[in-house]
């Protein structure tokens, strides 16, 4: 716990630099105050609005980018720009890539998830990399190369929006340029057919 006379700050570290970690920090300047010193360690320099960023690939504009030191700055906390490797609960240590410990009373873990293939011969959509993923099945599909597509969702994700929206929008992207598109999405979320019901009016 904090000295109660504010002498010795409880020192937190927030592992992370997306929304669940800036948000923590926010919460906790204006909850807690000058009782906590907080550390924020994260490996990406900007904050993005993702939800934003599934746009990109067809020629919207970018994605907005907030700067992490700005938020840093403005919440008056520190900024480790730097990776987390490993944490020694024993020591209360947070050990980065980098070489650098971080002592801490509390840690907050808000690393996201993590991005893998699922399956070898599709293409994975990664929000972080969407329009270098989609480029050439954007050409494809305006050329009339690629004449159907299946959107899996694999399993039950906690945000699988972005893969209806992409098929929304590459079947206007088809439209468009005059090119033949069926697209099908296969979903394990009945609550989610509407999307499909909508796809398929614009098929």
């Amino acid at each position: 716990m904090a000295d109660p006379h504010g002498a010795h700050p409880l020192k937190v570290v927030l592992a992370g630099g997306g929304v669940a970690a800036v948000e923590a920090a926010l919460a906790l300047r204006e909850l807690a105050g000058e009782l906590v010193e907080t550390t924020l360690v994260a490996p990406n320099t900007d904050l993005v609005y993702r939800p934003m960023s599934v746009r990109e690939p067809f020629g919207y504009a970018r994605a907005q980018h907030y700067p992490l030191a700005d938020i840093a700055a403005d919440l008056g906390i520190e900024l480790v720009a730097e990776t987390v490797d490993r944490v020694n609960t024993r020591a209360s240590i947070v050990h980065t890539e980098e070489g650098t410990e971080i002592p801490f009373a509390a840690l907050l873990v808000a690393l996201g998830a993590a991005t893998r293939a699922p399956y070898e011969h599709a293409i994975t959509i990664d929000d972080a990399h969407l329009a270098e993923t989609l480029q050439q099945l954007l050409h494809d599909v305006a050329q009339g190369a690629v004449q159907r597509l299946v959107f899996v969702i694999p399993g039950r994700l906690a945000w699988p929006f972005p893969a209806y929206e992409i098929a929304l929008m590459m079947q206007a992207h088809a439209a468009k340029a005059g090119a033949s598109l069926t697209t099908t999405i296969v979903s394990e979320a009945p609550a989610l057919a509407a999307w499909a019901c909508i796809i398929s009016a614009i098929s």
